[in-house]
């Protein structure tokens, strides 16, 4: 071997780890969240638009949609469980929202783990906040 195929693969060999570092970095809290939900702007696409967990610092456990531009644009949610599930743990849909909690004065729906067509239950488009478990 000479001298460039060794450099290459150094080369290549420090792309690759850089390349695992990045991933690892796109959640610095790691994986102790009770649940994940993946939003989805239309029911069939194969890759969501936004994924949340309740251990990445939100404010009192609240997402706020409209800080995504993406508040009444999701028909699909999946709620999938994370290693520190707790029977019962739901999210809480918001219709609107004020500051970082949802508006309870209107609508809401409350959803376990599982993967939803909002549309099945009149929710498609209009989703502006999430609650994770307290």
């Amino acid at each position: 071997m000479n001298n460039l195929h060794i450099l290459l693969m150094v080369s290549f060999v420090i792309f690759l780890t850089s390349i695992s570092q990045a991933q690892s970095s796109l959640n610095p809290y790691g994986d102790n969240y009770r649940l994940r939900v993946s939003l989805y702007d239309t029911v069939d696409q194969p890759r969501p638009n936004y994924v949340f967990d309740d251990n990445e610092g939100w404010l009192y456990g609240f997402v706020n949609l409209n800080n995504y531009d993406f508040a009444d644009k999701t028909a699909r949610i999946v709620i999938e469980k994370g290693p520190y599930y707790r029977q019962g743990d739901e999210i809480i849909l918001y219709d609107a929202v004020y500051a970082n909690h949802g508006d309870s004065s209107e609508a809401a729906i409350a959803l376990l783990p599982g993967d939803y067509d909002l549309n099945d239950y009149n929710w498609a488009d209009r989703a502006a906040g999430l609650q994770f478990p307290g």
